[in-house]
Formats: C-alpha cells, structure tokens, sequence
C-alpha cells in the first residue's frame, strides 16, 4: 500500500504501456488452490506423534539420535535422492519415502555393531521398520490398516495429491519422511477439516454472502485535490513493483495482505498477513482523504470466510488476468474508474471516465 508521499498524478495525453500481468505474476496451481483451505491446514501432530514414538524407540536401539522437528502438510516432494516405497492405507495405493540421512545413519549403525546384514537389504529393512513403526502407533484403531506392497523408484510414483512431510535431526543432521497420498486419501483429509472447522464456528450468519475488496492502493490526499482523481487521461503513478501487495477490505477496515498470483489465467492472492482493523479518532478531523484504487471484488460465504481467511491461504477471483479494469474509490463511493498501466515499469493507473455524482 502506498501513500501520497509513494505517488503523483500528472495529466497525460497518450496511453501509458499496459501492465502484462499474464508474464508478470507467478502461476499458482490447482492443487494449491484446491486444498489450501482444508488439507493444507490441517494438524497432523496428533496423528503421527504415536509414530515418532515407535520410530524413535527403533533409531535409540542403534545408538541413533532422533529429534522431531515439525509435521507439516504439503503438495509436493522432492524428485531425486529419495527411497521410496508403495505401500497402502485402508486398501488406498500410496507411498512412503525418506531420503539418505535416515538410510546411512541405520546402515552405519549396523556396521558398527558389525551386524552381519546385507547392505542391499537396508532399504527395504529401513521401510518395513517405518511401516511397523506406524502400524504399532495406530494399534487398536480399527480405522486405520496398513500394508507394505514393495520398493518402488522414485520416477515410478504417480498420482499423488497430498504429501505429509516429517522432518527431523538425525545425529544432529536434517533427515524427511514423506507419506504420499492419493487423490481419495487427500479430498477426505481436506472434507474432514472443512467440516470440521465449520462445525467449531458454525453460527446462524454462516449463510450469508459478504464482500471483500481487493486494493491495488490507498493514497492519503488532501481533500482539497480530490477532483485531480477524476480527471479523464490524468495517471496516478503508484510507484510500486509489479509483483506489488494488496490490502483485502471488509466494511470498509482493512483485515489482510496479500501477494497476487495467476491461476488458470485469474487473478488469485495469496494472504501473507492477518491485520487487526483499527478506527482512528484523528481521521474523523484530519484534512486528508483516503483514496483507494480498488482491484477487485471477491464474494463468499461466511463460513468460508472463516476457514480461508488465514496466511497462506489464496482466494480466487473471477477476473481475467488481461482485465486492468479498476476503481478509484472515496468511502465506498466510486468516484471514477481507470485501468492500470505503467510508468517506467512501476505499476500507475490511467483514469478513463469520471462517474457523476461519485462524491
């Protein structure tokens, strides 16, 4: 967000170069899109602690140090220096993986306990371990069957959704497994957590549509030049990146910060920040205005508010990315309308049309 300080506004009579956002913003992908408000926020520390448990007990037979650093769910894993194998999870087809800290530091172990085993059995010894290690941690829990299917390359991994990554210090190195989840596996995870979530804040407004504004900027202007944002042709140089946040609007307060991103050829913004709106007292005698270059509009419902309205999550939006359309904005009064340009590759606004009465 910028300030008066941040911009200018000079009357122009040409047309600024056009903002390329489709080369500009980064992608975002479906997956993301699809599962950041369910699958990506749910804990998994409850359910796998049992595991670390067990999986400890093995690595301190061997003298190995094991330290659980954060269980965190993801969408993807790395492609190279992995040891992976299919496995299954309720008759569902997945995959286990971890990389070679996890190996030599068992291997190791063996050799020096001169353990009579044979190095090229590792691997599968390391995974079956794993796997026992998990099956033991859900003992009793009628919910959960497990089964090891084989070694599997890496390259040969297809179809996964869903990734719960462990990470850990294994004799004081970084050490990941990774538990990869289909499709089936990953929508029930991401329902789970929706509904659950809706049922912990469920309320009697959880129906109702409300409206959030995207804000490119807010420009703090005395009053007495306010008509300067109305005129045809003027351009506000906003000065700020391409890559530039926005401010997400509820009621006029700002309630978020966001990053823009492409997706499928839309807009969507990533939420970095939650921010807690404040009213101040001096605005109501201050001699300046705030001008806002509002971007878009997003509608939800509340219950979907509630549960995507965190950092990391991304809302979407239905604008095109080749629309620059926005509007020039006092108090929710739309006071004219414009489209974004740049000057000297630094996003600015091209007022297009004044709008009566606006103010």
């Amino acid at each position: 967000m910028v300030s008066k300080s941040d911009s200018k506004i000079t009357l122009v009579n040409y047309t600024p170069k056009k903002w390329n956002a489709k080369e500009t913003l980064p992608q975002v992908d479906d997956l993301k899109i699809r599962y950041n408000s369910g699958f990506l926020k749910t804990n998994f520390t409850d359910f796998f602690s049992p595991f670390y448990t067990e999986w400890k007990k093995l690595l301190e037979f061997f003298h190995i140090h094991c330290e659980l650093i954060s269980i965190t769910p993801v969408l993807k894993y790395p492609k190279e220096n992995l040891t992976a194998a299919s496995i299954s999870i309720n008759k569902q087809p997945c995959y286990m993986a971890f990389d070679q800290e996890i190996e030599q530091a068992i291997l190791g172990a063996f050799i020096k306990n001169q353990l009579h085993q044979n190095v090229s059995s590792i691997t599968e010894y390391v995974q079956k371990k794993l796997l026992y290690s998990l099956k033991n941690s859900f003992k009793g829990n009628v919910l959960f069957k497990l089964g090891y299917d084989s070694p599997i390359s890496i390259d040969d991994i297809k179809d996964v959704f869903g990734v719960v990554e462990l990470c850990f210090k294994i004799n004081n190195k970084n050490a990941s497994i990774w538990f990869m989840l289909n499709q089936e596996m990953t929508d029930r995870i991401d329902t789970f957590y929706k509904n659950k979530s809706g049922r912990e804040r469920d309320d009697e407004t959880d129906g109702l549509n409300i409206e959030l504004t995207i804000i490119l900027a807010s420009l703090t202007v005395q009053t007495s030049c306010l008509s300067d944002y109305t005129k045809t042709g003027a351009v506000i140089e906003l000065g700020q990146p391409q890559d530039t946040k926005v401010a997400i609007e509820k009621y006029n307060q700002i309630i978020a910060t966001g990053e823009l991103y492409n997706f499928n050829d839309h807009f969507a913004i990533k939420i970095t920040d939650i921010t807690k709106p404040q009213i101040k007292i001096e605005d109501v005698f201050s001699d300046t205005t705030t001008v806002n270059i509002d971007f878009d509009l997003v509608e939800m419902k509340q219950k979907e508010f509630k549960t995507q309205m965190q950092p990391d999550s991304y809302l979407t939006t239905i604008k095109n990315i080749s629309d620059m359309g926005v509007t020039i904005s006092v108090a929710e009064n739309t006071i004219a309308v414009g489209e974004v340009c740049l000057v000297n590759d630094k996003l600015a606004v091209r007022i297009t049309e004044k709008i009566e009465g606006g103010f």
